[in-house]
């Protein structure tokens, strides 16, 4: 998925990857119609629990963050991806006045993000809580030094846990309210953060994080703080009602962040279309974004008569609520019968479906 081109429309030069890789003029943020009037039952019952869910997690990264006595949690913006019905997730949450930061400052050294994650067993981050602390170092001493950017995981007694070079540029100076970045492909996550300052953010191809397996999705086992339970506990419960909502059986993602909950689950029968199957309509996913959509959607992918791949968003009375282009590709069998993907950037939201030997990707700005 395309984050470079997020940042390049907001004035950065910078080079992201084109899958995830996170997942904003959005899948549903911008154009096309559907919005407007009451919530349906389902998305009502959905923005409720995404409140409830959203003060347990706030309220457990304060608690996290109780002895550390120079840094708090902003409120207002954090996002969280959960991955399963096992408490499989990460969240991001920015610290609070790091937005004020300059690049000069931040070149120093800076905390900017606090995050908490829980993967499958073999994540390359154990199970807790993080602060991702970002500076820029020397990487050739001398007469012509050259310099990187990198950002360190640490852990809360301040052990660096993972290092990774990561882009930053120049932020929006118009921006009120910092935005958190988060997307997940073939079990990597990768998180950017968009400020008044600065923009910062990584890719799978600098060091992705890896934080869940599809062929082996036991939860991890290290032991978790309290808070981090707390989490675990009510993604779980959320995961849960959330599929009983939408009436899929899974995979799904949940993507919650302060622009709104977003719900991408596999429609039923998907791992047994085919490519031809595709060509003459089939649904990819079951969706819902409430703050865009009063009710759940279907995205039905097709093959139009010109030969372009079509995504239509179609609700529960089988109306259009808007179309928007699809790229399917061929690729090798998968061994997971569905992966699902996500991205959340700055200027839109991107969805993907893996089944078989197809790729469907649909991503609106």
């Amino acid at each position: 998925m395309r984050w470079k081109e997020c940042a390049s429309r907001l004035g950065h030069k910078s080079v992201f990857w084109s899958a995830l890789g996170i997942l904003v003029a959005s899948l549903l943020f911008g154009c096309g119609g559907g919005g407007g009037g009451g919530l349906t039952a389902p998305t009502q019952i959905l923005e409720q629990e995404n409140n409830s869910f959203r003060l347990a997690v706030i309220n457990a990264l304060e608690e996290a963050l109780g002895r550390q006595a120079n840094i708090k949690v902003r409120k207002d913006n954090f996002t969280a991806l959960l991955l399963d019905g096992e408490g499989s997730i990460v969240v991001v949450a920015g610290i609070e006045d790091a937005e004020k930061l300059s690049l000069e400052q931040l070149a120093r050294g800076a905390d900017v993000m606090f995050i908490f994650v829980r993967g499958t067993q073999g994540s390359q981050l154990p199970s807790g809580f993080y602060i991702v602390r970002v500076q820029q170092v020397s990487t050739s001493p001398g007469t012509a030094p050259a310099t990187q950017w990198i950002a360190q995981i640490r852990d809360m007694r301040g052990e660096v846990k993972a290092e990774t070079e990561v882009e930053v540029g120049n932020g929006n100076p118009n921006l009120q309210v910092p935005k958190i970045m988060v997307s997940f492909e073939d079990g990597y996550v990768n998180f950017g953060y968009y400020a008044g300052g600065f923009f910062l953010y990584r890719t799978r191809y600098t060091g992705g994080y890896f934080l869940y397996s599809f062929d082996n999705p036991d939860p991890d086992l290290t032991p978790l703080p309290q808070a981090g339970s707390k989490i675990v506990n009510a993604a779980k419960k959320f995961y849960k009602r959330a599929l009983e909502v939408s009436g899929s059986s899974g995979p799904m993602i949940l993507a919650t962040t302060y622009d709104g909950l977003f719900l991408h689950a596999a429609a039923p029968g998907l791992e047994n279309l085919t490519l031809d199957q595709l060509k003459q309509g089939a649904d990819m996913s079951v969706n819902s974004y409430p703050p865009k959509y009063a009710t759940i959607y279907k995205i039905r992918i097709s093959l139009s008569p010109d030969g372009r791949w079509v995504a239509k968003f179609v609700d529960e009375k089988g109306e259009i609520l808007r179309e928007a282009p699809a790229t399917v590709e061929e690729q090798q069998q998968e061994t997971q019968k569905v992966k699902l993907s996500f991205e959340w950037g700055d200027e839109r939201i991107c969805v993907d479906a893996k089944f078989g030997k197809v790729k469907v990707e649909v991503c609106i700005e």
